[in-house]
């Protein structure tokens, strides 16, 4: 990629971030350094900001895409939080998961995970 590409692509990041969050920058930013990689003056502060993609396709352990790994791990918060809103007294609790090599998919541990739960709170 050309810097000047990279550098219309961080500036419509930039006009993105600004539309979402109602900001308007006192001037037009400066784009012209790498670090950071624009400089924007909001409310006579000036910020440096540094603007990063995440590449979803990285692999962890060789063989998961990282976005299927945090997608396993939302689930096991959903479902951390569906069961401490049914069981009250364990709304303070909270337990480690550990797993031995990569996160399971949800369905293989979630039964004998509750269970062992629903041990420890008899």
């Amino acid at each position: 990629m050309t810097r000047a590409i990279q550098k219309a692509e961080e500036r419509a990041v930039l006009d993105l971030v600004f539309a979402g969050l109602g900001v308007l920058p006192d001037r037009e930013p400066d784009l012209s350094g790498e670090t950071p990689d624009a400089i924007v003056t909001i409310g006579g502060r000036r910020i440096g900001i540094e603007i990063t993609a995440y590449d979803s396709g990285e692999m962890i352990e060789g063989k998961h895409g990282r976005r299927q790994v945090e997608s396993e791990w939302d689930k096991i918060k959903l479902a951390s939080e569906a069961f401490r809103a049914i069981e009250p007294d364990l709304k303070d609790v909270n337990a480690i998961l550990f797993f031995s090599g990569s996160v399971p998919p949800f369905l293989q541990w979630v039964g004998p995970a509750a269970a062992a739960a629903h041990r420890f709170h008899e």
